[in-house]
């Protein structure tokens, strides 16, 4: 017989082996995802069968581990839901599309896009720089060559950037360029999964955690609709033309 303290450690120790679990799995879903499509701040990536009944199976686990150790009310951050999303673990999609509850589109009109280039780049650097601010903020700790770094890196890039938006506006007829754009407001991003037949589901995405999308065969998304471009900064695709 355990004594109570003994039973204690033993139910803690299976917590913490079924989220190593957890973590193990997840970042072996995510290392052989099928397609992985940045969504602003979060992140869809679309797995096969195998993967998902793995996802599904510790997420059982790890779940049970903290309601033993935590009570029937453990709070969401310290079960499976705390490490990933599921968009669906019970039935493959067929395919998927991505929204916001605000509009979005896709500027193809060349006449639209290329003459936006340069408030959309000093829009990018701005945004760049005051979400590298806050992230200093909240380290205070990092040594100064490291920040002094990282602001080098972000002005590296928007000097890139720079000479790529004037090398376009010099030679409009050698470029494509599109402009990923959403109106503003406060938005809530959202998975529409179609199953082939019946009604389709609506799933939100979450930001900070990985969102894990089954599809038996995978067919075009938000990324295979940009593939060929290349993102020139924030929200601008180039594609050179021959």
């Amino acid at each position: 017989m355990y004594s109570e303290k003994e039973n204690a450690m033993n139910t803690s120790d299976g917590y913490e082996a079924a989220r190593k679990a957890a973590l193990a799995a997840i970042e072996r879903a995510e290392n052989e995802a099928r397609e992985c499509v940045e969504y602003r701040n979060e992140r869809l990536l679309v797995v096969d069968e195998k993967r998902m009944a793995e996802l599904r199976e510790v997420a059982a686990d790890l779940d049970a581990e903290a309601m033993r150790l935590f009570g029937e009310n453990a709070a969401s951050s310290v079960r499976f839901w705390g490490l990933a999303n599921l968009l669906n673990p019970l039935r493959p999609a067929k395919g998927y599309s991505l929204f916001s509850k605000h509009n979005y589109r896709m500027v193809k009109d060349q006449q639209k896009a290329i003459p936006r280039l340069p408030k959309q780049l000093a829009v990018w650097k701005n945004t760049a720089l005051k979400r590298l601010d806050e992230a200093l903020a909240e380290s205070p700790e990092m040594p100064e060559a490291e920040r002094e770094a990282l602001v080098r890196r972000i002005e590296e890039e928007y000097r890139e950037a720079k000479e790529a938006v004037y090398d376009i506006l010099e030679n409009p007829h050698r470029y494509e360029v599109w402009i990923t754009d959403y109106e503003k407001g406060r938005r809530y991003p959202f998975a529409t999964l179609s199953y082939g037949s019946g009604p389709t589901e609506t799933k939100l995405l979450r930001q900070g955690v990985p969102n894990f999308l089954w599809i038996a065969d995978p067919s075009p998304g938000t990324g295979e609709a940009l593939k060929g471009m290349r993102n020139l900064f924030g929200d601008v695709y180039v594609k050179e033309l021959a």
